[in-house]
């Protein structure tokens, strides 16, 4: 993504950071909330991807500036097929299913999501996850047929957005 909007993307973290996650959908979780806030966020702002570690667990925070979600609205941005109103009548097309899919991959680490959306501070939406997830996912084969989960270790922010495209 940071090939494609160049400087527009901020990566920010303290220090490198381990944690045992599928990184296939960490990674499109993360592509999700990068793609909303380009779609519904300030066009002149960065965006910022933050990497933060607390205690055993990471926060990863996808920040934007621009037009805040109505707090009544944020209840329901993870249900399938929601759409705010604001998306709804704007130009941006989508199915409702993106924010399904970021909640259901942070539910599937243990983890959770949060989104905090104000005029003056703008919109970020918060992921929580624990630094080993190893317990969250059956790591073995269930059918002949089906591939072993593995968790991969991350080290970094920049690897988060590259993560999944190859082998760790």
């Amino acid at each position: 993504m940071q090939l494609i909007y160049g400087d527009r993307i901020k990566f920010t973290a303290e220090t490198s950071h381990h944690a045992w996650w599928s990184c296939d959908l960490i990674r499109r979780a993360i592509e999700n909330l990068i793609t909303n806030a380009i779609k519904y966020g300030d066009l002149e702002a960065p965006i910022t991807l933050n990497l933060q570690e607390v205690n055993q667990e990471v926060k990863i925070t996808v920040h934007n500036e621009g037009n805040p979600i109505p707090e009544n609205e944020i209840s329901n941005l993870f249900n399938k097929f929601h759409r705010s109103k604001e998306a709804n009548e704007g130009s941006s097309k989508g199915w409702g299913l993106g924010l399904t899919l970021v909640s259901g991959v942070v539910n599937a680490h243990k983890g959770v999501i949060n989104v905090e959306s104000s005029k003056a501070h703008g919109t970020s939406f918060i992921m929580i996850l624990p630094k080993d997830c190893r317990d969250a996912f059956k790591v073995g084969l269930t059918t002949q047929h089906e591939r072993p989960v593995a968790p991969t270790v991350v080290s970094d922010a920049n690897e988060l957005i590259s993560m999944g495209s190859a082998p760790h």
